[in-house]
């Protein structure tokens, strides 16, 4: 399981100060009770766009794992969440530039 981990850092300063090393999870999602014995479970690492560490939990209780994804990465896609939004914006500014191109030689009305 995948949780956000609510972070104002680049990938550049995540790497620098290793904030991996200073990420807690609360409780375990599974069990918001407690009694689980939710531990630490090391890293992972993400390789694109840049080598950065993930860290994660397990619940033997449950027999899972739980990582806390930094706010700059995408869940479930390699990359940055702004590589992956990217696209989805260009072809509104695509289509307004065109559009703004054409009323300017006068190809259009209004």
């Amino acid at each position: 399981m995948q949780l956000r981990y609510p972070i104002d850092l680049t990938i550049e300063e995540y790497n620098e100060q290793k904030a991996w090393e200073h990420a807690e999870l609360d409780h375990c999602p599974f069990h918001p009770e407690g009694g689980c014995d939710l531990a630490r479970h090391g890293t992972y690492p993400r390789k694109f766009p840049e080598y950065c560490l993930v860290p994660r939990w397990y619940c033997p209780s449950a027999h899972k794992t739980i990582s806390l994804l930094p706010d700059f990465l995408a869940s479930r896609f390699p990359g940055t969440l702004d590589e992956i939004e990217q696209p989805s914006i260009q072809p509104d500014h695509a289509k307004a530039r065109k559009k703004r191109l054409l009323f300017e030689t006068g190809d259009i009305s209004s």
